[in-house]
């Protein structure tokens, strides 16, 4: 509701103090009337876009004027076409409806539809994965796009790297089991873009997207999305013989291909990817291979292990955690195996969930459970070491593999919300619409 403007009327030492925007008749050569509905303005006036009573000034029943209100209905005033908020100014953007244009600065819009009828359970803050490349018109800065819930608020983006692979945007919405999120992507902006948040959550404290290497002075790295952590302890520095692990198409946009032989990356710090004691822990990461070519995945070690991902001769898929003295760690030395060859040529998704509250450690394939173990209740996580992909801490047992969203989360994620990460990320459940102009 537009604040009800004050209209002062002096005269001699008396002022006239009016409020609300049904003027007194005997005031009509007043040039200005300020209204919220037709009814506000009197007989044979309409209330403007403008929020002005005035004459209606065109042919066709005056349809750039307001739409009828309650109190039109109750005056018997007849209601005026609406033009979709083609007039309404920046400050309404993110108070309008579902189908109206949110954001009046920009000329292009594409609705997105998220099924949920297959979720097990309500997702808060979820990072969407939207593949890019064959949606949005060429010439699209992606650089000004922003994204919108149906309610017209404005929703954490990140926008992947895109010197190889598809385009992707990850996007953080609320999304409802057993019903359908409409979100907007807006694109082609008059002016500045519209400012955004990152869609990463609290938890989430550090994000390879596997996309470079680049080179920020020091030699060819990776670096870690989110920015929880100093970029000195999350760059990963690659190196190989025949050069940094090369861009290839991953699974959501651009992934890393390790050669086998001894590429690799490591990140420098030691300690700040440790678990505090009760900690809890979700790592995950994408792989896919070709031919078995055993070594270390995902992996955080000194001399002992601490977690991480391997790769087997097998093709199976091993997962560790070590608790207690890193002089005896096999004593508390929690491991899985996929139980099956996880190389087929295709991409697969793994996860580890750590929870020092409940004591369990749990491995996830695909999104689906595969096994889970009680954690020794005295001795902690070991921590220390090195974080590495591709390799040990000494940068040898180099896996022949293509890796892509590698991620360090401090909470349990749930089988659903890991199942959900997998969907997405293939395109399931998703729905764009075309595009719309302006």
């Amino acid at each position: 509701m537009r604040p009800s403007p004050r209209l002062v009327v002096a005269g001699g030492a008396a002022a006239l103090w009016l409020t609300g925007c049904n003027l007194l008749t005997s005031l009509g050569a007043l040039p200005v009337t300020f209204c919220d509905t037709h009814a506000d303005c009197g007989e044979g006036r309409v209330c403007g876009l403008d929020g002005r009573c005035a004459a209606p000034s065109r042919d066709d029943g005056g349809t750039r004027a307001r739409d009828a209100g309650p109190a039109d209905a109750a005056s018997g005033d007849a209601a005026v076409p609406d033009d979709g908020g083609a007039a309404l100014d920046a400050g309404d953007a993110g108070d309008a409806g579902a189908g109206d244009w949110h954001l009046p600065g920009y000329r292009l819009r594409i609705p997105v539809d998220v099924d949920g009828t297959g979720l097990a359970e309500a997702l808060t803050g979820f990072p969407l994965s939207l593949a890019l490349a064959d949606q949005i018109p060429p010439g699209v800065d992606l650089d000004d796009v922003v994204f919108v819930d149906d309610d017209g608020q404005v929703l954490g983006h990140e926008i992947e790297p895109y010197a190889a692979g598809t385009p992707v945007a990850w996007v953080a919405v609320d999304l409802a089991a057993g019903a359908t999120t409409r979100l907007w992507l807006y694109g082609d902006v008059d002016d500045t873009p519209v400012a955004h948040d990152a869609p990463w959550d609290e938890a989430t404290l550090a994000v390879w997207h596997m996309a470079g290497p680049v080179d920020l002075g020091d030699g060819p790295g990776l670096q870690e999305a989110t920015g929880v952590l100093d970029d000195a302890d999350t760059f990963a520095a690659c190196t190989g013989t025949a050069g940094p692990p090369a861009d290839v198409p991953g699974q959501t946009g651009p992934g890393l291909s390790f050669d086998g032989i001894d590429q690799n990356c490591r990140a420098s710090s030691a300690n700040a990817f440790d678990v505090p004691v009760g900690g809890q822990r979700t790592w995950t990461m994408w792989m896919r291979a070709d031919e078995v070519a055993p070594g270390y995945l995902f992996w955080k070690e000194s001399f002992c292990t601490s977690w991480g991902f391997r790769l087997l001769g097998d093709g199976q898929l091993l997962v560790r955690t070590a608790f207690g003295n890193c002089d005896d760690p096999d004593a508390d030395l929690l491991q899985h195996f996929s139980g099956f060859s996880v190389v087929d040529s295709a991409w697969h998704h793994f996860a580890i969930v750590y929870d020092g509250v409940a004591d369990t450690m749990s491995l996830f394939i695909d999104g689906s459970f595969i096994a889970s173990a009680t954690t020794p209740s005295g001795p902690d996580l070991l921590n220390g070491g090195q974080l590495g992909f591709g390799a040990d801490f000494t940068g040898n047992e180099n896996p022949g593999a293509e890796l892509d969203e590698l991620r360090i989360v401090n909470a349990v994620r749930s089988e659903g919300w890991l199942a959900a990460e997998v969907a997405f990320a293939q395109g399931q459940d998703l729905t764009w619409g075309a595009p719309e102009t302006r």
